[in-house]
């Protein structure tokens, strides 16, 4: 699974509903002092630091289309007028004093619940600010409708309600995305691999409370009706139950309702067993989360040699680098260490891009290191780090070497209002933009003459595929280095994401959800 899914869709609750405490055994350290504004919108008062007000205007205009709906949904107006506090970084949100906890790569925003105010970050794509605003809103609206805006009522036990995570996540995925490809694809998963009986609604909880809660919204939607939803939060208001609720919306009880369920993602996923291809027959697999006793190893990157994978992985409870064989796995060797100290406090876990030098001798990746995000460049032979920190940038991203120059290192940076793709001279320290435009810029992979790069780019759909809820898509462009004239290269209103390019130049491959699901494409040379 992407990482990026799970950078768009993970959000915390500070309370948690179901009172689930966020630690994250890690010390804030707030190097900077914001000058807040603020401006208001019908219902909000949205706040940010310094003068730029494009993000707080587009905040301001997506909580109120936000509010329209849920409001629709649950048949509820808000109380009083909430707060919204949008940072211009996640290096900015994690510095928030709206609560205690580690904001960790991954959390994309949080509701706070004492005095239920939404905080978020702007990371450079305006589709996960658009996304995670809405998200957050439905918390702040369950919040106030089911504990008077404060959680405070549970805990002096005015309110004996308990929230579980698959309905507060469930409820804010669905009303916030509907369905997308990424749903869909975890779902499919989920029903091609799971056992089912092992996933009661009390069983989902992580990653699978917000798909497999979104999954459960979409299935009531579809087979009993809009209304139905919101039939069942009005139910969960009179009895503050949800065993009750369910009862007395669906006539059944909660067991009943997941066999239902259950029954429903095998009728829309086990027929297609029989015609997908299984990811075994075609590939070789090198590493073994089970065996390694972890969860992830991902964001490979072959060396120009073939010889050896550089990937990410937490198999020894950070997350860390390794080196391993290309034909077998094996040989592995941890090179770089991450997360136990400030000059690599993250490894860009959500967004990875690990590439190697033209002569296979370093590899370079982002981090966050102390106050701001650096370009690191490791030998694979010594482990020496050299850093190259970007104090001009909110964020730093996907770092690709050139293919034939040691020093040149192309990348994607986050200013505070906008990301677009850099390239940066290592010997002369110089900086340069290239695509400078307010358009989400990211992955840059330079062709085999180094003279281009290939990079996804976040726009709008045509106009009449412009849903609301998923306005924005991404496309392939191609940037001349030396005259930063860029191209489209894709033109759809799918999402077309992650291009690589061909070390002999034939072109390039990229992903694509055109049939539905994130499959690889080839782009030849000059089209075809």
């Amino acid at each position: 699974m992407s990482m990026k899914i799970l950078k768009n869709v993970f959000s915390l609750a500070v309370l948690f509903f179901g009172l689930v405490f966020a630690q994250f055994g890690q010390n804030k350290v707030q190097y900077d002092v914001f000058d807040w504004n603020f401006i208001q919108s019908k219902h909000f008062n949205i706040y940010f630091n310094g003068e730029n007000k494009t993000i707080s205007n587009f905040a301001a205009q997506t909580a109120e289309n936000a509010y329209e709906s849920i409001s629709t949904l649950l048949d509820w107006d808000l109380k009083k007028r909430y707060a919204i506090i949008v940072y211009d970084s996640h290096a900015d949100f994690q510095q928030t004093n709206t609560t205690n906890s580690y904001m960790p790569e991954g959390v994309g925003g949080f509701t706070e619940l004492f005095k239920n105010r939404v905080v978020v970050p702007f990371e450079g794509s305006y589709r996960d600010l658009r996304h995670v605003i809405h998200h957050e809103l439905i918390h702040a609206f369950m919040n106030d409708l089911y504990y008077a805006g404060s959680i405070q009522s549970v805990i002096s036990g005015a309110v004996r309600l308990n929230i579980p995570l698959w309905l507060a996540e469930g409820s804010a995925e669905y009303e916030s995305s509907r369905w997308d490809t990424e749903a869909d694809m975890f779902m499919r998963d989920f029903a091609y691999n799971s056992q089912f009986e092992a996933y009661p609604l009390e069983a989902l909880t992580g990653y699978y409370a917000y798909k497999g809660g979104q999954s459960i919204f979409k299935f009531v939607r579809e087979t009993y009706g809009y209304q139905k939803l919101t039939e069942f939060y009005t139910k969960l208001k009179i009895y503050l139950d949800v065993e009750r609720a369910l009862q007395y919306t669906f006539n059944m009880s909660k067991k009943e309702f997941t066999e239902e369920w259950h029954h429903y993602l095998k009728k829309m996923y086990w027929p297609e067993i029989s015609t997908s291809e299984d990811i075994r027959d075609i590939s070789v697999r090198l590493t073994n989360h089970e065996e390694m006793k972890n969860i992830q190893n991902i964001a490979p990157a072959i060396s120009p040699k073939g010889d050896k994978i550089a990937f990410l992985s937490d198999r020894k409870g950070y997350a860390d680098i390794y080196l391993m064989n290309t034909q077998d796995g094996r040989d592995m060797k941890r090179l770089v260490r991450g997360q136990r100290k400030a000059s690599l406090e993250e490894l860009k876990w959500m967004s990875p891009g690990i590439s190697w030098s033209p002569d296979a001798e370093k590899i370079v990746f982002a981090a966050k290191s102390g106050k701001h995000d650096a370009l690191v460049v490791v030998d694979v032979e010594s482990g020496k780090q050299t850093f190259y920190p970007m104090p001009e940038l909110q964020g730093v991203f996907s770092a690709a070497y050139h293919p034939g120059n040691n020093d040149l290192i192309a990348f994607s940076g986050h200013d505070g209002s906008q990301s677009d793709i850099f390239v940066y001279d290592l010997k002369q320290d110089i900086l340069i933009n290239l695509t400078n435009d307010t358009e989400g810029d990211e992955n840059p992979q330079w062709t085999a003459d180094g003279k281009h790069i290939v990079y996804a780019s976040e726009r709008l759909k045509t106009r009449d595929m412009r849903d609301p809820r998923h306005p924005y898509q991404w496309d392939i462009y191609l940037v001349d280095v030396e005259s930063k004239i860029k191209t489209p290269q894709t033109q759809t209103d799918h999402d077309e994401n992650y291009p690589y390019c061909d070390p002999m130049g034939r072109g390039f491959v990229y992903t694509s959800d055109a049939n539905g699901v994130f499959n690889i494409y080839i782009q030849p040379k000059d089209g075809g």
